[in-house]
């Protein structure tokens, strides 16, 4: 294991790239102390810090100004890239306007939970009061809250072609599964234009073929001059693999699924108990 730690330090790792819920946040969405530390003291060292994360960039603001991120941002499992320096979007990927429109459709008729991630803000539609609009939605877009994000509730059945939706993102929590079983029959009839993945448990994302963390991340790569032989990605979800295949050091999670650990070089301890601190620390990847 010793010679292992140090041939690994001696890749001279410069970039660092996280997932968030589940990975850079712990289980109440927030960072723990000892990442925060570990992220300033990387950044004091030089090296770069990206996020790629499920979740859309307008969710991110606070995140971006409190670890001072300067990359773009890898967001909405791939389907976008945002500047934090120059406010701008340089990539952005839809789902068919057609299909969006059949899926929002059966989600409304059936009643099932969803959001939808336009390229501005989100529209959503709480019809059995998960616990997930509270959690990740409602205290956020308080009119005090300055980090606040757009956010829309209301049926979408007839202006949904008025949007271009990047992400479909269903909460199952309280649906009956043979309704998320309809939900992918359908889905899986436009398997050539979308697909579904896992970002966290009790959610299932819907995106546009092509799209990953993985793709875009090598996309931006190309855009930034970045050296993914150069990096390693910290992940605990399925839409984590293709981000994780796509570097030097891939890392799940304690806490990470299987998938994600079978295609890991390492397994951290989990988000709750300081997995990102301790793993680059034990890789030797920053001065003590």
């Amino acid at each position: 294991m010793e010679r292992m730690l140090i041939m690994d330090k001696r890749n001279n790792i410069e970039y660092f790239i996280f997932d968030l819920d589940g990975t850079l946040y712990d289980e109440s969405k927030n960072l723990l102390e000892s990442t925060k530390k570990t992220i300033k003291q990387l950044q004091k060292e030089n090296k770069n810090i990206i996020i790629a994360t499920g979740r859309p960039y307008y969710m991110n603001y606070k995140l971006m100004e409190d670890l001072n991120i300067k990359h773009p941002v890898v967001a909405g499992n791939g389907s976008m890239i945002y500047d934090p320096i120059t406010k701008k979007i340089p990539f952005f990927q839809a789902i068919d306007k057609a299909i969006a429109k059949e899926l929002i459709n059966f989600l409304e008729d059936n009643k099932i939970d969803f959001l939808a991630y336009d390229i501005n803000g989100m529209r959503g539609n709480n019809f059995t009061n998960p616990r997930w609009f509270e959690f990740m939605i409602y205290q956020h877009i308080k009119e005090d809250n300055p980090y606040r994000w757009k956010y829309e509730e209301g049926s979408l059945k007839e202006i949904s072609d008025q949007f271009n939706f990047a992400k479909l993102l269903i909460i199952t929590q309280n649906v009956p599964q043979e309704k998320i079983d309809s939900l992918l029959t359908i889905a899986n009839k436009f398997n050539k234009f979308i697909y579904t993945v896992s970002s966290q448990s009790g959610v299932i994302d819907i995106m546009p073929i092509g799209i990953s963390k993985g793709k875009t991340l090598v996309k931006l790569a190309e855009i930034s001059n970045i050296d993914l032989s150069k990096a390693i990605a910290f992940g605990d979800a399925d839409n984590d693999i293709s981000m994780l295949q796509s570097v030097k050091i891939p890392v799940a999670m304690g806490n990470a699924t299987n998938s994600v650990k079978a295609i890991a070089k390492y397994i951290a301890d989990t988000n709750n108990n300081d997995g990102i601190a301790k793993m680059i620390k034990e890789l030797g990847l920053i001065n003590e």
